[in-house]
């Protein structure tokens, strides 16, 4: 099952089932509690009806098969006793329905959850009712009409008493690991989450394979399990393995218990022999429910390794309330690559105030806040590139303008900052650079601009407002000469553009000239097409280079987790982008999270598998901050959470964040720290104008 279809499975609307509440307490007139107990004793009546029905429409189906005079009566007399338990249950139904929509529409929590579960539990026949007043009710009962019917549709609740569930979450005794596996998520336990969509037999990358076959013995030694977890806990009564390649090697199938304990539902031989198909397992309900299965594979029968797509569990409900929460299409992902739980259990203000401070204590006397990165100059005193200390101190001057604007010491450490700055940019080393070299200085001219463009857009200039005024247009007229002769811009080659490199200078030529600088319209058009020609069919960005002019892939959509966030938000802001793509973009990088946090506070460039450099790990996140507010609307809140949490989980004990640790690396803290304060206010901080917008003046949303 592949990730990103997973939630499409479940709807882009998915629910996630949280704790059960407690069961609806009677309280009030000794009326009230007569009418739940009636209710309850209807509900149960019908889960009795059901199970009969069910029990004896399987039993006539068992006689039909055979040929004999006597199994036909007896089948047709247990189809009349079937269509009589029907009209049974059609007589209290409607009686259900009707007492559990009044506990809908009381709005009190607890009655609203457990009458959202028991009207899922009636399935189907309550559907034209809900379907009534999800259009003709108030507002908010509108919205709990809605739950309830998406609730119906993702446990696929028919007139039959039991809910069919994908699995939600999975783990394994071991995942493929070989030469095949181009992606994270590859062959991976998480592949057996969601619906079916392996459609062909053969080792496929969207089904869970364990670990590679014994070459000698063209097979694997021992017992594989696959664990899963269903969002809702059922009492099972069936459950159906997909499986794709080798099949025939489930021996067992388990069911953890209230007490944790793994009880068997099913153990024997797997009569599977043609991929792809179910192992299909029908079996008495147990007297608990559960919301975990584990199914274990003897690899000693079968011929190198077996791989399940999905396994679908079916069961009883138990009429416990639920609550219900909407998701995103990231939670998978983030939750099997992502980040540990974060070390410092604090609010998002709280880490924005330490992180002030600890840039303040950063700053040089000068004024600079020096950065240290991949790229030395032997000229220089201490080996800084101008373009890395420009860079720098305008990064960190830009966070601390957007969080602290009217805050005097802050401010007066921003002007310092300020002043240094425009000194800086007088230097030598910080003209246009237009010979072929591996030079610098363009990220100083990208973030000077910005930087400036801030200020000036903010009023906040304060004694320097002639010479930022005076700036400005300097450092449009220094990048556009800068940019390379087919478009896109590259501190290491003027030949061969770089999407990481092209699209923040792209963000300040656009805040630039939103601001009535003079950059041409066929600039950023080129722009603009270099980009989407960065990007490849899979959806992640050469590093140089484009698909018209190839340089370097990058290692693949691994290689490329934060390169795409970076490239993508920013064709966002220029109409190159769409929602399949953001949202494809935001997927990617949790889907391989890891691989960027095995780089980070190493030494080194571009090694590893996927060539990750590891001083692009904040700055990948600040960008992936934007990324989420080109998300629609509601889903931005969980996202943001989701992001605070992952940067969180990789916070120094002082209150700042490092992507370099080496010994000549350790002035890279100021600037990977700015870029988280920025990638936490981007939901308040102005995002990058779209492409032909003028914006005079600071606006925060």
């Amino acid at each position: 099952m592949s990730p990103s279809r997973t939630m499409l499975a479940l709807g882009l609307g998915a629910l996630f089932f949280g704790p059960a509440v407690a069961p609806l307490q009677a309280s009030g007139s000794s009326k009230a509690s007569g009418l739940v107990r009636s209710r309850d004793g209807d509900i149960e009546e019908l889960r009795k009806l059901r199970r009969e029905r069910r029990h004896k429409v399987a039993e006539a189906a068992a006689l039909k098969k055979n040929a004999d005079d006597e199994s036909r009566r007896k089948a047709e007399r247990l189809q009349e006793e079937v269509e009589a338990v029907g009209k049974s249950i059609d007589r209290v139904v409607p009686k259900i329905i009707q007492a559990l929509l009044k506990d809908l529409k009381s709005g009190k929590p607890e009655a609203v959850a457990k009458a959202t579960a028991q009207l899922a539990e009636v399935g189907t026949p309550a559907v034209s009712e809900l379907e009534k007043l999800a259009t003709s009710g108030k507002g908010d009962e509108q919205a709990r009409i809605q739950a309830v019917l998406t609730l119906i549709k993702l446990v696929e609740a028919g007139d039959d008493g039991l809910w069919s569930q994908w699995a939600s979450g999975a783990k394994a005794s071991s995942e493929y690991e070989g030469k095949k596996k181009k992606n994270t998520d590859d062959w991976s336990a998480i592949q057996a989450c969601g619906a079916p969509d392996t459609e062909t037999a053969g080792s496929r990358p969207t089904a869970w394979r364990g670990k590679t076959a014994s070459r000698r013995r063209r097979r694997n030694r021992g017992e594989e399990w696959l664990e899963l977890t269903y969002q809702v806990p059922v009492r099972p009564v069936r459950v159906r393995v997909h499986e794709t390649f080798n099949p025939g090697a489930v021996v067992k199938i388990e069911a953890q218990d209230p007490e944790t304990n793994w009880q068997v539902l099913w153990e024997g031989k797997d009569p599977t022999t043609e991929a792809p198909a179910f192992l299909d397992v029908p079996f008495d309900p147990p007297a608990y429910a559960t919301r975990l299965l584990r199914v274990t594979l003897d690899m000693e029968g079968v011929s190198g390794m077996s791989e399940i797509d999905a396994v679908q569990l079916i069961g009883e409900p138990t009429g416990e309330a639920v609550t219900v929460k909407e998701i995103t299409r990231a939670d998978l992902l983030w939750e099997y690559f992502g980040p540990p739980p974060p070390k410092h259990a604090i609010s998002k203000e709280e880490a924005v105030k330490i992180a002030v401070q600890e840039l303040l204590k950063m700053q040089e006397k000068t004024g600079r806040w020096s950065y240290e990165a991949y790229h030395q100059d032997p000229q220089e005193k201490g080996g800084l590139p101008y373009g890395f200390q420009v860079g720098g101190t305008s990064i960190v001057g830009e966070a601390l303008l957007l969080t602290a604007p009217d805050d005097k010491e802050v401010m007066a450490a921003v002007h310092r900052g300020l002043a240094w700055t425009l000194k800086a940019l007088e230097h030598k080393k910080m003209t246009p650079r237009l010979k072929e070299a591996y030079d610098v200085r363009i990220w100083g001219h990208c973030y000077a601009l910005q930087f400036l463009c801030r200020l000036r857009g903010m009023n906040k200039m304060g004694e320097y407002a002639e010479a930022v005024k005076e700036w400005i247009p300097k450092l449009v007229d220094t990048i556009i000469k800068e940019e390379s002769p087919k478009g896109g811009w590259n501190y290491a080659s003027r030949r061969v553009p770089a999407s990481f490199v092209t699209s923040p200078m792209a963000q300040a030529l656009m805040l630039a000239k939103s601001q009535g600088e003079a950059v041409p319209d066929e600039l950023m058009q080129r722009t603009l097409e270099f980009l989407e020609a960065c990007r490849l069919k899979d959806g992640s960005f050469y590093y140089g280079g484009s698909t018209k002019r190839p340089n370097w892939d990058g290692g693949g959509l691994p290689g490329s987790a934060g390169r795409a966030v970076v490239s993508e938000s920013t064709l966002g802001f220029m109409g190159g982008s769409s929602p399949e793509r953001i949202q494809f973009a935001l997927d990617n990088f949790y889907r391989n999270w890891r691989e960027l946090e095995k780089r980070r506070a190493k030494s080194g460039t571009h090694t590893g598998t996927y060539g990750i450099a590891p001083y692009y790990f904040y700055y990948a996140h600040r960008f992936l901050a934007q990324l989420i507010e080109l998300l629609p609307e509601e889903k931005r809140p969980a996202e943001r959470q989701r992001l605070f949490h992952t940067i969180m989980a990789t916070r120094d004990d002082d209150g700042t964040w490092c992507d370099r640790y080496h010994k000549v690396h350790h002035r890279s803290r100021n600037v990977d720290t700015a870029f988280v304060l920025l990638a936490f206010l981007a939901e308040k901080a102005p995002l990058p104008p779209r492409l032909g917008k003028r914006i005079d003046d600071f606006d925060p949303r």
